[in-house]
């Protein structure tokens, strides 16, 4: 799981409980980090304008935010191929606020 330690704390909150969630269905905790780092397949969750690696995937023109752009609690996921070098597949969750994110 890949985060941005400049994300709201809610969301770092909610980071937090989606690996215990993981943990608790599949007896195997993923790694919570908040560095890109090489992997197969990796969840990559953040909030507009305050995670680094959202706006990155935005920039790189890897999603398309315009539906949840300017909307609360709006949010979007979506499974993008080789969002990053070394990711091979990443489940992206990308919330229009705080709230859209948790």
């Amino acid at each position: 799981i890949i985060g941005d330690e400049n994300d709201w704390p809610g969301v770092k909150r909610a980071l937090v409980n989606l690996q215990t969630d993981i943990e608790s269905v599949t007896t195997k905790k993923p790694e919570l980090v908040w560095q890109i780092k090489s992997s197969d397949y990796v969840i990559i969750a953040g909030t507009l304008c305050k995670s680094r690696w959202i706006d990155q995937l935005i920039n790189d023109k890897k999603i398309n935010v315009d539906q949840i752009r300017n909307q609360w609690d709006g949010f979007l996921v979506k499974v993008v191929d080789k969002p990053m070098p070394g990711i091979k597949r990443a489940l992206v969750i990308v919330g229009a606020d705080k709230r859209g994110t948790t």
